[in-house]
């Protein structure tokens, strides 16, 4: 049983934390929605394996900025909305 808990406890908190705590703390600090956090995960990881998900925040924080640099573009308000998870538009 000891074995099995020493097994179980550091995954059990580890996906705990990288699924639920990164995601919102993230999102909170970078003004982007948490299922955008999760999907940037998916994404860059597809695209530049893990790479990818060591940098997907950061990345996806940067694409957030300039895109906010050339807002009057029309399509840029919706892609911005999705990003930061507000749907009011």
């Amino acid at each position: 049983f000891a074995v099995a808990a020493v097994v179980v406890f550091p995954l059990a908190v580890h996906n705990i934390i990288g699924n639920v705590v990164e995601p919102r703390v993230f999102a909170n600090s970078l003004n982007l929605h948490p299922v955008t956090v999760l999907l940037a995960l998916t994404f860059w990881s597809a695209l530049w394996g893990m790479l990818g998900a060591l940098v997907c925040v950061p990345l996806t924080a940067i694409v957030r900025v300039v895109l906010l640099e050339f807002r009057h573009h029309p399509y840029i308000p919706m892609v911005l909305a999705l990003l930061e998870g507000n749907f009011s538009h």
